[in-house]
């Protein structure tokens, strides 16, 4: 089946998810869908809710993106998952997406982006509290991640100093430099003052 399928994950509130169901032809001539359905899931499998059909069927010459509810009549258990599913006879494309919200990886290890923690969400004797990386730990998550070692406020623009010298004094100072640095004589030295002190 020649189709891109994906499930991303809008809104999550504690009964229900909005999510974007994403479909796309993997090739130029198109492909053909007969449906389209989704479904929250437990982590082992299990179902829950009701399995919504979606209005999606014929033939898809290009991408298209609907946003669906699912709702459930208790709250949605943490690991929770939408699995979807895309077919034409008897093929089939399967998409998957988590009920909880996530960051990139790298967002939420330099903790750009905060979830806080609901009531009771965390297991008898499990701390909330973050634990700290030693040096040894650290060193090999920098070489699989390189972003680690950045800083984590960006530096302050440095402040331009406006030179309170005359021009005839900077000409005089650079040179100075350049008679020293390339070993010029008094005469190409004072020759090239002048032509640094012309405005």
């Amino acid at each position: 089946m020649q189709l891109h399928f994906e499930l991303r994950l809008e809104e999550r509130q504690p009964d229900r998810v909005f999510v974007s169901a994403v479909l796309a032809p993997s090739d130029p001539e198109g492909a053909q869908v007969d449906g389209v359905s989704v479904q929250i899931h437990r982590r082992d499998g299990t179902a829950l809710g009701k399995r919504l059909l979606l209005p999606i069927s014929g033939r898809l010459d290009q991408p298209m993106i609907t946003t669906v509810e699912l709702r459930l009549l208790e709250a949605i258990p943490n690991s929770a998952r939408v699995q979807g599913l895309a077919w034409h006879g008897t093929q089939q494309v399967a998409a998957t997406c988590p009920c909880d919200p996530g960051t990139a990886l790298g967002t939420h290890m330099r903790g750009r982006r905060l979830i806080s923690l609901e009531d009771g969400s965390l297991e008898d004797g499990d701390s909330p509290l973050l634990t700290d990386l030693g040096p040894d730990q650290r060193a090999v998550f920098t070489r699989l991640y390189p972003w680690i070692s950045e800083p984590m406020v960006p530096p302050e623009p440095t402040a331009v100093v406006e030179s309170r010298a005359t021009p005839s004094e900077t000409a005089q100072e650079t040179a100075a430099q350049a008679a020293e640095q390339y070993d010029l004589d008094p005469e190409d030295a004072a020759f090239l003052e002048s032509l640094l002190g012309e405005d």
